[in-house]
């Protein structure tokens, strides 16, 4: 609230006090072209007196303005260059002219007025601007500021006087009260002159009569791209931020109630319904929201509910079947009951997906309600919310879909709420995504002759218009568009601009995605082809009227640049966009492979449409390397270089590859074609520092994101692959983007900033090569630890093997491409290692695992970094030339999954104990933690006898006296180290390795079954410079049959159900899970139920010999007092007996007892030092002090 005394409810945002600026052609070409304000504002800048008091206060305001500016003279004031104030999240960036007051006057008006009429200043400087034009997305506004900027003249002008502007309904402000500067009086204009002349103009023409004419209700632009219309649409009212009435809305919660759902039903309940029962009363004007849960059968449980606390008082029935069509039934029932136009009904449905009683809802049920609703012209919303991890939420997407007929763009297209804490989140989610929609945005109804909408392939269409510009694509060169009824006549047309994509795309492609999971890839072929048409259009037609030779970022991922103009990019360009092949990225993502699950679902709904940023961290010149001498390590390779494309180019003389780098368009051997170029034509000046090598150099390789830690500087194996794709990039075009701060975007819409090199089948031996030299050897280090020099000899196995388990596991969400990627980096480590692949330090640890069976752990003597180290392994090696078989291989299986599964837990507990900033080691805190989980305390272990004095019985004899079960007590036990279900926890945690384990065994069974080796697949790829057909088919059957849709339980031959095993798995690791505690852990199967009781009996035991560590100290201090008492009364020989062989084989209490009596006898001192060692003497020094 800017005023005092006065809300701003009661401020008139049709009434302002402003600085009107010369109409001049440079200013007003710009504001026609950039701004959609134009036609309702005069060019003007305001001085924070915007909205202004209402008609009524301007008779007695009027004095006191004039009586502020009498008192300054006229003042000369230049628009002196063009900024921006950046586009952020949904706030519209602005393009303005900043006006320039050397003066000072100026700002002392401003502070003047806002004191004399008790406005509270803003909290942000005072900044006089004239607006220019408003932009969506922060890379157009840089763009045309960049272009405005070029041809930019300064203006000056002498600024009169102040004017009040008024506007009536949707008429263009006019003058209606000039406040002349040194004058007495001010001036009344006319409400509505002809012609009005901005003060201090010199030779310019008057505002234009057309922007004197009615505004209408929507403003719309119109460009044309190919067959294509793009028209831009914005709401006058929402531009001018005219306050809005509330939109009534009623809430009809649909909630599963079936057995799956368990106690998620009221859960999600209580925390979501509550949440969208609490949307604030000063935004919406809430009806009485319905509360409707199914399971057999649907059940209104109350249509009244008004506030949040009236859900408490809901009865649930008993829960048994789904019948979600009687739920979604019931609830479009109520709906059409209530049958309001008026009210936009939000139907919030939460359910796991489990339809399983009654006719499942077809195609044509849905089709029937959506006539209904449609008919009686209702305004129906759906939010989706998946319930549990085995949700399958694609009947919700038909549902979704089919019924609504207003989208809500500001949420979700699904919400995944597996938790508590992630039902919290959704819940946020949700409220601010309705706020944003429903009370910041306005419906409107589409209609188009002449063409169709490309988001429905129909002429009609519902949308919400924000603030700022919305963008609809059009089929159709002469589509004329009609908004609620009222066609706009002859919009203006305006130059393609590349922000129109990103505003079409990030609205078209989340709806698309919606119609890709209800009802599978086929029913969005159409879009994609259109989508995909209109972005060569707009390539084309941009690429067209690009007049200047000097490359930009914008061409990085787009075209084929030369490796010298790579390096010289890095001297002189700056941050910009990489449009076209982010947006062809994006189509290429919706047609990916989803499971039917809310969980990858919701990743890939809402994945699809996220906005990511990424910025090159790394540094260079900071290390005492020379750029020279690196390159000069480069030059020494490039006679073997020619030498081994020779060899490439021999071996598939007649195989035209089709795998190229999405961004430099170029296969594997044209990549490493353009080294012999690059080193023949390098001049060192060129190369500033070591980076330079990385953008001049380029290798195939594949999108990629590790985890980065300090560990992984001594240790690459201790990182995660957070990401892997497997489309082709080069990496010199991401080095070039990373150091220019420029995101490339990948297929599924994750920033791009490093890539995983393989050797190429395309061009094994080049690439083979140049994995050898320097480069590379950067390149790893980059991608691994943010830093050019920190390069470890291991780098090369860690990126294969953590690269391969996030293939495989990528492949059981996304489709086969991820099967060849696990073939290329099998393939690629074979050809890195070479003989190592026969013998050494792998083929040893990997017998050691397979064949002994013995323990995988990171001593010395078993040498095993990390587990992924043995899937590589078991896929990349040639087992029968080891003459190991693999017919049985569940224990190596079992081994595995145990040390993954403790390395996790190792983490989580170091995290945990440095959290909590205690003294307390990590085997104490797992200790401490399943104590509690299973409520094991003094109360049901074993206790020390209560006779300080008498002895305990032998430690077998106290085990045998343990319960060796236990039921879980807390199940909030183990928060401290981030686990709520264990079973959960364990299956999800260890899926990724049971498929990648499942992935290899369907290599080595090929190599079998077909009588073959390694070498000779590695042969038939050299041959076709691919992976081959026959193996990537095995693999699906193989991965069909043994691995896909099944547990890590059912994939050990554990029943899916199994609570035991997954607990006993979990419990071993947590409390074995370094290697000293490990070193015989195979000797304790998991499978066992003995190994389940004896670590309970352990945890018991654990409390018992606490309770005995207290009853020592209590024995020490009595066995003290009591030897001294006896070496007092001793005589010498007595004395020395008590002593016995040697003093410090005492307990520390009876140490110095014994030292103290000695004091009493020379003799006993002398015999005392006699059996003590030379520190005695500071012993009896002590106690003499005392």
């Amino acid at each position: 609230n800017h005023f005092f005394g006065f809300s701003f409810a009661n401020m008139d945002p049709k009434v302002a006090l402003t600085c009107l600026v010369p109409a001049v052609a440079q200013v007003q070409d710009l504001r026609r072209k950039y701004d959609t304000a134009y036609s309702r504002w005069m060019p003007h800048f305001n001085i924070d007196c915007f909205p202004f008091f209402p008609h009524c206060e301007h008779v007695s305001l009027a004095p006191r303005i004039q009586q502020v500016c009498a008192r300054h003279a006229p003042i000369q004031l230049c628009l002196e260059r063009v900024e921006q104030f950046p586009a952020s999240g949904k706030k519209a960036g602005t393009l303005f002219a900043h006006v320039s007051d050397v003066s000072g006057n100026l700002l002392a008006i401003h502070d003047e007025l806002l004191r004399e009429l008790g406005i509270r200043p803003p909290c942000v400087e005072f900044h006089p601007h004239v607006t220019l034009g408003r932009f969506d997305k922060q890379a157009a506004l840089e763009a045309a500021q960049q272009l405005v900027s070029q041809s930019w003249k300064s203006l000056s002008f002498t600024l009169e006087g102040l004017h009040l502007i008024a506007r009536k309904d949707d008429l263009p402000f006019a003058p209606a009260i000039f406040f002349p500067f040194g004058k007495a009086e001010h001036v009344n204009l006319s409400q509505a002159p002809e012609a009005i002349c901005a003060p201090g103009a010199t030779g310019d023409s008057p505002i234009d009569r057309e922007s004197c004419e009615p505004s209408p209700k929507y403003v719309s632009r119109v460009s044309r791209a190919g067959p294509f219309s793009i028209f831009r649409i914005a709401s006058t009212s929402l531009e001018q931020g005219e306050p809005s009435a509330r939109p009534r809305i009623m809430n009809v919660l649909v909630i599963d109630n079936s057995g799956s759902m368990g106690g998620a039903t009221i859960e999600a309940t209580n925390t979501i319904g509550r949440g969208m029962l609490s949307l604030p009363q000063s935004l919406v004007d809430a009806e009485p929201a319905i509360v409707i849960c199914f399971s057999a059968k649907a059940t209104i449980l109350s249509s009244s509910l008004r506030r949040p606390e009236d859900l408490d008082a809901l009865k649930f029935p008993p829960q048994e079947n789904t019948n979600i069509t009687d739920g979604i039934q019931k609830a479009i029932s109520c709906i059409l009951e209530h049958c309001d136009p008026a009210v936009h009904y939000v139907v919030t449905f939460l359910s796991d997906g489990l339809h399983n009683q009654g006719q499942r809802m077809t195609s044509r049920m849905i089709a029937d309600l959506r006539e209904k609703v449609e008919s009686r012209n209702l305004r129906l919303s759906l939010i989706i919310v998946g319930i549990t991890s085995s949700s399958d939420t694609t009947l919700g997407m038909q549902i979704k879909t089919g019924l609504e007929t207003v989208t809500l763009n500001a949420l979700e297209s699904v919400y995944y709420a597996r938790s508590s804490r992630d039902m919290k989140t959704v819940l946020e989610q949700l409220t601010k995504g309705c706020i944003d929609s429903l009370c910041r945005g306005t419906p409107i109804q589409l209609h188009v002759d002449k063409g169709r909408f490309v988001e429905n392939l129909g002429s009609t269409m519902k949308a919400f218009l924000y603030e700022g510009e919305s963008a609809f694509l059009v089929e159709g060169t002469e589509a004329v568009l009609t908004i609620d009824g009222v066609s706009l006549q002859s919009p203006e047309t305006v130059p393609l601009n590349p922000s129109d994509m990103d505003m079409i795309l990030d609205s078209v492609i989340p709806k698309l995605s919606q119609l890709r999971i209800a009802h599978g890839p086929d029913s969005i072929k159409a879009q994609i082809c259109l989508l995909s048409s209109y972005i060569d259009a707009m390539e084309g037609v941009l690429k067209s009227v690009q007049t200047s030779c000097d490359m930009s970022p914008e061409q990085i991922g787009r075209v084929q640049i030369r490796p010298r103009d790579r390096v010289l990019m890095l001297k002189r360009l700056k941050q910009s966009a990489n449009i076209f092949q982010e947006h062809r990225n994006k189509l290429r993502q919706l047609s990916a492979t989803v499971e039917d699950n809310s969980a990858c679902q919701a990743a890939y709904l809402t994945g699809i449409k996220k906005k990511y940023a990424a910025k090159a961290v790394l540094r260079s010149g900071t290390v005492a390397v020379c750029a020279a001498d690196a390159l000069e390590q480069v030059r020494g390779v490039r006679q073997s270089l020619a030498e081994a494309l020779a060899h490439d180019e021999a071996l598939l003389k007649e195989v035209e590859s089709s795998t190229v780098s999405i961004l430099s368009l170029n296969n594997a051997r044209e990549e490493m074609g353009q080294w012999l170029d690059t080193i023949d034509s390098a001049v060192e000046a060129d190369y500033m520092d070591v980076y330079s090598l990385l953008v001049a150099f380029s290798l195939p390789a594949f999108p990629v994101k590790f985890e980065h830690n300090n560990a992984v500087q001594m240790d690459p194996f201790q990182t995660i692959c957070l990401h892997l794709e497997p489309c082709p990039v080069d990496t010199a075009a991401l080095m070039l983007a990373n150091q220019m701060e420029h995101t490339l975007m990948s297929t599924s819409r994750e920033p791009m900033t490093d890539g995983l090199v393989l050797v190429n089948p395309m061009a094994p031996a080049a690439t083979l090569l140049a994995m050898k030299t320097p480069v590379y050897q950067y390149l790893s280090s980059v991608s691994l630890c943010r830093d050019l020099y920190m390069y470890h000899p291991k780098m090369t196995f860690s990126m294969h093997a953590h690269g391969l388990l996030s293939a495989i596991s990528g492949y059981q969400k996304r489709g086969t491409a991820y099967l060849d990627l696990g073939l290329r980096i099998l393939y690629s480590i074979r050809k890195f290692w070479g003989k190592r692949c026969e013998d050494g330090d792998n083929v040893r640890l990997f017998l050691r695992w397979w064949q002994e069976q013995e323990s995988v752990t990171q001593s010395e003597e078993d040498g095993c970094n990390h587990p992924v180290q043995l899937l590589l392994l078991l896929g990349a090696l040639d087992l029968p030339q080891l003459n190991q078989s693999f017919d049985n291989p569940n224990f190596p299986f079992i081994n595995l999954l145990n040390e993954a599964l403790a390395r996790m837990l190792k983490i989580r507990l170091a995290g945990a104990v440095q959290a909590a900033a205690t003294k307390n080691d990590t085997h104490l805190l797992a200790f401490t933690l399943l104590q509690r989980y299973f409520g094991i305390d003094a109360s049901n272990s074993p206790n020390p006898n209560s006779d300080v004095m008498a002895p305990e019985p032998a430690i077998g004899v106290v085990r045998e006296t343990c319960q060796h079960w236990a039921d879980v007590i807390n199940s909030q036990a183990l928060e401290a180290i981030r686990i709520g279900d264990v079973k959960t926890f364990v299956t999800t945690a260890l899926e990724p390795y049971a498929q990648t384990f499942a992935f290899c065994l369907g290599v080595q069974q090929f190599l079998r079954d077909n009588r073959r080796t390694w070498e000779d697949v590695v042969a038939e790829m050299e041959a076709i410079g691919s992976t081959p057909a026959t193996l990537v088919h095995h693999l699906v059957a193989y991965m069909q049959r043994s691995a896909r849709g099944k547990t890590v339980l059912e994939m050990i031959g554990q029943a899916a159900a199994d609570e035991r095993v997954p607990m006993t798995m979990f419990m071993q690791a947590l409390l074995h899970h370094d290697s000293q505690t490990r070193a015989n852990i195979t000797q304790k199967s998991i499978l066992d139920s003995l190994t389940y009781n004896e670590m309970i009996i352990d945890l018991r035991m654990g409390v018992y010999f606490e309770l005995c560590k207290a009853k020592r100290e209590k024995w020490l201090a009595v066995v003290g007092d009591v030897t001294y008492g006896d070496a007092l009364m001793a005589d010498e020989t007595a004395f020395e007996g008590m002593i016995g062989h040697h003093t410090h084989g005492m307990c520390r209490q009876r140490f110095w007892a014994m030292a103290k009596a000695a004091l009493d006898s020379a003799e006993k001192e002398k015999a005392f030092r006699k059996k003590s060692n030379g520190t005695v003497g500071a012993c009896f020094e002590r106690l003499r002090r005392k």
